[in-house]
């Protein structure tokens, strides 16, 4: 019996440790989701004789099931609401990728398509320099997670025996 309350509270601070790290390695896939929906928005934009419509419905074909949730719940209307929405639809949890993401969607459908492009563009741009910038971090936090989640459960274990 005791074993067996062991091996839980050593597998217990395990999956605490892997959990947390999953979350910072997420957090990576949040803003690369978000980089690769602009770019796809762009490359529709190209196209120029899509509407807006078109463009959110050839978006959603492209992309995982997280962004056609999200991509579901836009219209133009709720284009300045996309920083809620995304976090609401569990898209991206980033509070500086979701407002990149409502300057991004607050020019889609206003203004001519060399501007639409070039203010994607730009927020494109801010999304990769934030993932370069994270990316190291994140990537140690995670695995200094996982370190420490095994490392307190066979510290527990040791404390129990």
């Amino acid at each position: 019996m005791k074993l067996a309350g062991l091996i839980f509270l050593f597998c217990s601070a395990s999956l605490c440790g892997f959990f947390t790290g999953n979350r910072y390695i997420n957090m990576l896939k949040d803003i690369s989701r978000a980089e690769n929906l602009l770019k796809n928005i762009v490359l529709c934009l190209k196209k120029e004789k899509m509407t807006v419509y078109e463009i959110l419905e050839n978006c959603s074909l492209l992309c995982d099931s997280k962004t056609k949730v999200f991509l579901s719940k836009l219209s133009p209307k709720t284009f300045y609401d996309a920083d809620f929405l995304s976090n609401e639809n569990k898209f991206c949890s980033e509070k500086n990728v979701n407002y990149i993401l409502k300057e991004a969607f607050s020019v889609i459908g206003r203004y001519s398509a060399e501007d639409q492009i070039s203010e994607i563009e730009f927020c494109r741009k801010k999304l990769n320099e934030i993932y370069l910038k994270n990316e190291n971090e994140f990537r140690s936090k995670s695995k200094l997670s996982k370190s420490f989640g095994i490392l307190a459960g066979a510290f527990l274990i040791i404390i129990f025996i």
